[in-house]
């Protein structure tokens, strides 16, 4: 016969005579009163499998003298350890985000937990505490969490579950555990349009734009024609991802800029002619000479207002063809 009853998970009620008591791995709750009042009960190992610990669960269970909750227990309800008087050590892990009131009222014997690899001196009102260091995560109030090491412990958890670095300033020094950054990718060696094309075809293989270096910064390889190539190349390729990413390009200036030139396309001189000066500064540092030769050839771009600061920022920057360029067109538009 056996000493537990079990339904759909919930430990209903444990019926043996107490001892070492090691819980099936089929359980997933330990069901409120369970084990209440088994005295002679001195310790218990509760599987992985289990989530949450029912309020009561080992009410006055006096001869327990320590606790090893696994990290797959979220939720801990009131009173789960009520009067376990000889109750000197509890493990908590950080996945635990919830813990009701009075979890460890009675337990007089009570001294540590242990978090994670840390030991942290509690009086029984620890549980309150715990309690209250959990609501305001949960309400995400962090800057009113004490300043020690149980709101530490538990805000790291919660850092770890949800990946929201607001969260990192209140981690005390659980933040040295954090893994140093990836470094970033270097793409010096890609010099070439063919080593270019090779970089795009691997992260379209695996669909990982994380791959690629910011597209803007190749933009010499990415023609209007190459971009609807590598489209296509995505769509066979399945490669959600990295379409993605070449779309975004397609609405960046740098497209745009190289989308106008080749096909002069009115949609994009509208938007070059809202932002003309940041696209005249652009060409002027990047010696872009194409650019401001069609420039020229648009009616508005270049004014009797703002030609002579373009011929001045040619000459600081040392410009010399670019400056032929707009010479020329002052004198043909702007005579003296």
């Amino acid at each position: 016969m056996s000493n537990f009853v079990i339904e759909n998970g919930v430990l209903k009620e444990y019926k043996g005579i107490g001892g070492d008591v090691f819980i099936p791995n089929s359980v997933k709750t330990i069901g409120d009163w369970a084990f209440q009042g088994y005295t002679l009960l001195t310790s218990v190992t509760i599987p992985d499998s289990v989530t949450k610990i029912g309020s009561h669960a080992f009410d006055r269970c006096t001869s327990l003298t320590s606790v090893i909750i696994p990290n797959s227990v979220t939720y801990i309800a009131k009173c789960a350890f009520y009067n376990c008087s000889s109750l000197t050590s509890v493990t908590i892990p950080d996945s635990v985000t919830t813990i009701g009131d009075l979890v460890f009222q009675g337990c007089k014997r009570l001294k540590e937990l242990i978090l994670g690899k840390r030991v942290y001196p509690c009086d029984k009102s620890v549980s309150e505490e715990i309690s209250s260091i959990l609501r305001k995560i949960e309400e995400k109030n962090f800057s009113e969490l004490p300043d020690n090491d149980l709101a530490h412990f538990f805000m790291w958890g919660y850092y770890k579950r949800t990946g929201d670095e607001s969260a990192l300033p209140y981690v005390g020094d659980f933040r040295e555990e954090l893994p140093p950054p990836e470094p970033e990718p270097q793409f010096d060696d890609i010099d070439s349009e063919e080593k270019f094309q090779a970089l795009m075809e691997s992260a379209m293989e695996e669909d990982n734009p994380s791959a690629l270096p910011p597209l803007e910064k190749f933009s010499m390889y990415l023609t209007p024609q190459k971009v609807k190539e590598y489209l296509y190349l995505c769509v066979d390729k399945k490669s959600r991802k990295v379409s993605t990413l070449l779309w975004d390009y397609m609405e960046t200036d740098s497209y745009i800029l190289e989308d106008y030139k080749e096909t002069k396309n009115k949609k994009f001189l509208a938007h070059i002619k809202e932002y003309f000066e940041k696209f005249m500064d652009s060409a002027i540092a990047q010696n872009d000479i194409e650019a401001v030769q069609k420039f020229a050839q648009e009616d508005g771009l270049f004014t009797a207002e703002n030609i002579d600061e373009y011929l001045h920022k040619c000459i600081d920057k040392k410009k010399n063809q670019i400056l032929m360029i707009l010479l020329d067109y002052k004198e043909n538009h702007f005579p003296e």
